[in-house]
C-alpha cells in the first residue's frame, strides 16, 4: 500500500526519539488515527503530517530522505559539529568543516562555519538574506544556520527573520526543540543588538523572550533561558541604564550559571561578557 512506506518510517523516527503515540494528542492527532498510518491503513492529510513532523524536530526535506534510507542528514551532523567547535572557540575545526561543506556545495552549512570565524562576501551576506527570505515552512535546521550567522547579516534582515519565526504562521514553535532553537537565536540577537548600542531593538527582543517564557511558565525544558534571562537583560542594564545594577544582575544570573551548566557554556558566556567589559567573579 501506498501509505505503508511512510507510516513505517514515521513510527522508526518517533519509536527512536521515545515519543508515545499519545504525545500527539495536543497537536490534534488522536492516537488511533496516528497508529493506522503508521500501520499503513490510512494516510494522514498534509498538514497533520507537517505537524505531525514538527512534533519530532523533522522537516518535510529530511523525512524525504529518511524515506529513502537515509537515518541521519549530513547537514545535521555538520551543524552539530559547527555548534559545538563554536561554543568551544575551535577555529581549526571551524575551517575544517567549512572546507567539507564547501566541497559538497552544502552552501548554508558551509556559511554557517565561516561566519562564525571570519567575514562574509557581500554576495554571501546576499545569498543569506535571499535563503531566510524565501522560507516558507521554516524548520530547526533554518533556526540552527539563522544563529550560526546572524552577527554577519543586516541588522534590519535580523529584525525581519526574528519577527518572521515569533509569528509563527505554522505552529512550529510548538515543537520542543524548536522552542530552544528559537530562544537561541534571540538571545543571540540581544547580544549584538547590544553590542552594538542599538538600545530600543534589543529591547524589542527581550521582550519577545520575556512574552516566549511567560507563555511557557511550567515548561522544564526552558529552564536554561529563565536563567540566562536576566544576564541578558543585566547587560542591557549594564550598557544603556545603570553600570551597577546592571553588572550585580548580571553577575547573579551568571553564578546559577555556572551551577547549573557544563564548563563549555560557562566560558562561552563569560567570553561575550567580557566584550562588554564585565568581567565576572568565578568565585
Amino acid at each position: 500500500m501506498i501509505y505503508k512506506k511512510y507510516g513505517q518510517t514515521f513510527k522508526q523516527l518517533r519509536e527512536q526519539q521515545g515519543i508515545p503515540l499519545t504525545d500527539f494528542s495536543e497537536i490534534g492527532i488522536s492516537k488511533s488515527a496516528l497508529s493506522k498510518f503508521e500501520r499503513g491503513e490510512s494516510m494522514m492529510a498534509f498538514d497533520k503530517v507537517t505537524l505531525a513532523l514538527q512534533q519530532l524536530d523533522i522537516t518535510l526535506e529530511e523525512f524525504e530522505l529518511f524515506l529513502n534510507g537515509m537515518s541521519f542528514t549530513e547537514s545535521d551532523a555538520l551543524l552539530k559539529e559547527i555548534e559545538q567547535a563554536k561554543l568551544c572557540g575551535d577555529i581549526p575545526k571551524l575551517k575544517e568543516i567549512h572546507r567539507l561543506a564547501l566541497g559538497k556545495n552544502l552552501i548554508p552549512i558551509y556559511l554557517s562555519a565561516k561566519a562564525c570565524y571570519s567575514k562574509l562576501s557581500s554576495d554571501e551576506i546576499e545569498f543569506l538574506d535571499t535563503y531566510f527570505y524565501d522560507l516558507t515552512i521554516p524548520g530547526s535546521k533554518e533556526l540552527r544556520i539563522f544563529c550560526l550567522v546572524m552577527e554577519k547579516l543586516q541588522i534590519h534582515s535580523v529584525l525581519q527573520i526574528i519577527d518572521f519565526f515569533s509569528e509563527d504562521r505554522h505552529n512550529i514553535l510548538h515543537t520542543p526543540n524548536l522552542k530552544t532553537y528559537f530562544l537561541d537565536a534571540c538571545c543571540s540577537a540581544v547580544f549584538i543588538l547590544t553590542q552594538k548600542r542599538l538600545k530600543n531593538y534589543a529591547s524589542h527582543i527581550l521582550n519577545h523572550i520575556n512574552s516566549f517564557l511567560d507563555s511557557e511558565p511550567y515548561n522544564l525544558n526552558l529552564t536554561f533561558y529563565r536563567v540566562l534571562f536576566p544576564l541578558l537583560k543585566g547587560i542591557w542594564q549594564y550598557r544603556f541604564e545603570n553600570k551597577t545594577s546592571g553588572k550585580t544582575l548580571v553577575q547573579s544570573s551568571f553564578n546559577i550559571l555556572r551551577k547549573t551548566s557544563s564548563p563549555e557554556i560557562v566560558s562561552y558566556y563569560a567570553n561575550l561578557c567580557l566584550n562588554f567589559n564585565l568581567k565576572l567573579s568565578l568565585i
